[in-house]
């Protein structure tokens, strides 16, 4: 039931009161005779309601009371007095009462005011709560709330407003049409609402007071007077500018991942082009005299195809597919070795300084491909100065705790060591920032650059486990940030290459079968003939299915499987597996020009094979060929030459 104070000073009347309100089902909270002792309790009974005589003891009168319990409590209160003069009504008037009773009044009278002051007071207490939980919506939003005239003057704004667009200088809004980017694009904003009456998810784009661009999502909805005329426009901006710029860095590395699986298909295809180039003009090469016109044409021919296999392992690093030997590589020696070759490729105007971590970092990647990326961000910077300048090359390590967006890429928290290379060249323009990456993009002129530089070191950091990032702006240089992951600081780790020293020197043996199967007739013909030079039995396939059916008619006496990774119905890989289930201990050699697949061959005692990258040479086949034999026992473990030179089978066609 509702608790009722009654501050009445004659005791007769408050006696009355009390028993009247307990009669009606109301309790009494208390009973005092002046102003001062109803304040001192009024927090600790928290009344309902209070009625208050006029004229009573203390100090404080009736009025003077009502005035300090509705700035302390709003609570209703309804005064109870014998006097109606104009001065003590208007003095009454000034506390907001909820009722004036004139002495002497009947019960019904004192029940209804009770009723209607109740009634009042929990309508008023439900408004102040709806206008506080608009208050809140208003002000604590996180989208930019606003209420606005007719001709767009901000007349209210909610914090996350302000902070969206900005404030005047003398404090306050700008006008809505100031955040547009003309007056054509605010009258069409301003048209739109006004013949719709209502705007929802509206993407536009607005500048704020400082003359940042932002993208929003904007709703809107004009105010309407009790006529229906148009009073004013409120609306809510949401900022969209990073989720904007989010999509398109996934775009961006959607459209990059897409390159990058093209440009590595390619450079297969090149890879099987090449190595039949290469291979035939050598064995042309061993039917021309040593001088003379045609001889030089060859010579050209083979330059021609090395500089091709250059741009292949170039695409191969983009799309990261180029073979890499990880080890735990330090940073710093490699740069401060690295130093005089970088000073060579710059011109006298243009001066290097090293900035290297104290603490020597170790990464774990392959130390050529460092090199490379290292190369290519130098010439890249010296090209980007040609009236001289300055290359600062730092290093340092950083702990990232949460991901963190580098470049077009994200990166898992780790440790990393940070490679930067700053220049003090012309810049980058901002709308090409996004592009600098994509294999044969470039903004040099055809004679001085392919496009290639930088998509190499995207994607040879990408291959270790890091990502490349830039900073730039036009003529204030530009920073390129290369995270790699941090590795163990030693140098134990051992190549492959160092693993099966020596091998490349064994001696080929005409005792020795091999199963050579590839779906390309002239790489086919090509493999076949270079190894039937050598002394080999061969058998030729040009499909898996051939390759199979040959394997089980001749059995143990195959001892080696030379098979491409990429044919049509089933893989190298697939094939090679069951060739080994048809001959236990026949070795394996694939050949491909997606060096990314070798992982496939697996490591250890469980091995598939061996693997050789294409664009290959005939020395680098045989000794490949060499090794697997030898792991057969078809040929003797001898140190002995290998015919045209005994190559390392792993080594890069120069």
């Amino acid at each position: 039931m509702p608790g009722i104070v009654v501050v009445e000073d004659e005791y007769i009347v408050a006696l009355d009161i009390r028993s009247f309100l307990e009669r009606s089902g109301y309790g009494v909270a208390g009973v005092f005779s002046s102003g001062e002792e109803l304040l001192e309790r009024l927090d600790s009974l928290a009344p309902d309601l209070i009625l208050m005589d006029i004229k009573i003891r203390g100090k404080l009168d009736g009025v003077e009371t009502a005035r300090i319990v509705h700035e302390r409590r709003r609570t209703p209160i309804v005064l109870l007095t014998a006097y109606a003069d104009d001065e003590t009504v208007a003095r009454a008037k000034l506390t907001q009462p909820f009722g004036y009773i004139l002495k002497p009044f009947e019960e019904r009278e004192l029940r209804t005011a009770i009723e209607i002051a109740l009634y009042r007071a929990a309508m008023e207490e439900r408004l102040r709560e709806s206008e506080e939980r608009f208050r809140r919506l208003f002000n604590e939003g996180i989208s930019g709330n606003f209420l606005a005239d007719v001709e767009g003057r901000v007349t209210d704004a909610n914090p996350a407003f302000l902070r969206l667009v900005g404030e005047l200088p003398g404090g306050g809004a700008p006008p809505l049409e100031s955040l547009f980017r003309d007056r054509t694009a605010w009258d069409s904003f301003r048209a739109g609402l006004f013949a719709a009456r209502r705007l929802e998810l509206a993407e536009l784009g607005l500048k704020s007071v400082d003359g940042r661009e932002i993208l929003v999502l904007a709703n809107a909805a004009l105010i309407l007077d009790q006529d229906g005329n148009v009073a004013g426009i409120q609306g809510e901006l949401t900022d969209t500018t990073e989720r904007r710029r989010l999509e398109e860095r996934l775009l961006q590395a959607q459209k990059m991942e897409a390159i990058g699986r093209l440009a590595g298909g390619i450079a297969h295809d090149f890879n099987n082009i090449l190595t039949a180039v290469l291979g035939y003009a050598n064995l042309l090469g061993e039917e021309l005299p040593a001088s003379g016109e045609a001889r030089e044409d060859l010579e050209g021919i083979k330059k021609a195809a090395a500089r091709a296999s250059n741009l292949t392992r170039q695409l191969l690093a983009f799309s990261r597919r180029q073979p890499a030997t990880l080890k735990a590589v330090d940073l710093n020696a490699l740069i401060q070795d690295t130093e005089k070759m970088l000073g060579r490729l710059l011109s006298d105007d243009v001066s290097l300084r090293l900035d290297l971590a104290p603490e020597a970092p170790y990464v774990l990647s392959d130390p050529v491909q460092l090199e490379q990326i290292l190369l290519n961000l130098a010439v890249n910077a010296r090209d980007a100065m040609p009236c001289g300048g300055s290359i600062l090359v730092t290093t340092r390590t950083a702990r990232l705790e949460a991901p963190r967006s580098v470049g077009l890429d994200t990166i898992a928290p780790g440790d990393y060591a940070v490679l930067e290379l700053r220049d003090t060249g012309m810049g980058i323009a901002p709308e090409l920032l996004d592009r600098i990456f994509e294999p044969f993009f470039t903004t040099k002129p055809k004679e001085r650059g392919t496009g290639l530089g930088l998509s190499t070191v995207y994607g040879i950091a990408k291959q270790s486990g890091g990502a490349v990032g830039v900073a730039s702006a036009p003529g204030e240089g530009s920073t390129f940030s290369v995270w790699l992951p941090l590795a163990a600081a030693s140098g134990s780790e051992s190549r492959k290459a160092d693993r099966e020293e020596g091998c490349a020197s064994l001696p080929a043996s005409s005792g020795a079968t091999i199963l050579v199967v590839d779906d390309d007739e002239s790489l086919r013909s090509l493999v076949s003939r270079q190894l039937a030079r050598r002394g080999y039995r061969l058998l030729v396939a040009a499909n898996a299915g051939e390759a199979i059916l040959l394997a089980e008619s001749y059995g143990p006496s195959v001892d080696l499987l030379v098979t491409d990774a990429v044919m049509p119905l089933m893989d190298g890989y697939t094939l090679a597996r069951r060739v080994k289930s048809i001959v236990p201990g026949i070795e394996v050699l694939v050949v491909s020009g997606q060096p990314e697949r070798s992982e496939a061959l697996g490591e250890g005692p469980g091995r598939l094979g061996d693997f050789l990258a294409k664009p290959f040479t005939e020395p680098q086949l045989t000794a490949a060929v060499a090794l697997a034999l030898a792991r057969r026992g078809a040929v003797p473990a001898a140190s002995a030459g290998l015919p045209g030179g005994g190559e390392d089978p792993r080594a890069e066609p120069q």
